[in-house]
């Protein structure tokens, strides 16, 4: 099943929280924080798609991810994600379908399931992404 949460998420009024390294304490998410606290290289600029690590627990992966360009139609094997899109906009397609992407949105993209998003040429898309298990960039698979 692939859900797909099209009304805008009230950021300013709510926090993501997890378990920090040490797990002792949580770890609040702000978009405006978070996004400062991004540093993008040059060098993350020039690829198609640029990952931030924030943290990796044995279970999951907690990522800003950056699209440069748009992403080819692609599956993962073994990862479930959870996207937030925190910035910019962009269209998903997903399976059969297609969907607008604005800052808020959330989307649960089950491993298995062809999926990809399309940037607008000018402007950034960023999002929020979990991945369970942990992300391993070698399990994206591309897909015609």
């Amino acid at each position: 099943m692939i859900m797909i949460v099209l009304i805008p998420f009230l950021f300013s009024a709510c926090a993501s929280v997890g378990a920090s390294k040490s797990g002792k304490s949580g770890t609040l998410i702000f978009p405006e924080a978070t996004m400062k606290s991004v540093d993008w290289t040059a060098e993350d600029l020039k690829q198609p798609v640029a990952i931030k690590n924030l943290r990796t627990t044995t279970q999951a992966s907690y990522m800003i991810v950056r699209l440069n360009e748009s992403e080819t139609p692609h599956v993962h094997e073994n990862h479930d994600l959870v996207v937030v899109m925190w910035k910019g906009k962009g269209t998903l397609f997903i399976s059969d379908s297609k969907h607008e992407l604005k800052p808020g949105d959330i989307v649960e993209i089950p491993r298995g399931v062809r999926h990809w998003v399309e940037k607008p040429e000018k402007g950034i898309c960023e999002a929020y992404v979990i991945s369970v298990p942990p992300y391993d960039p070698k399990d994206m698979k591309i897909v015609e």
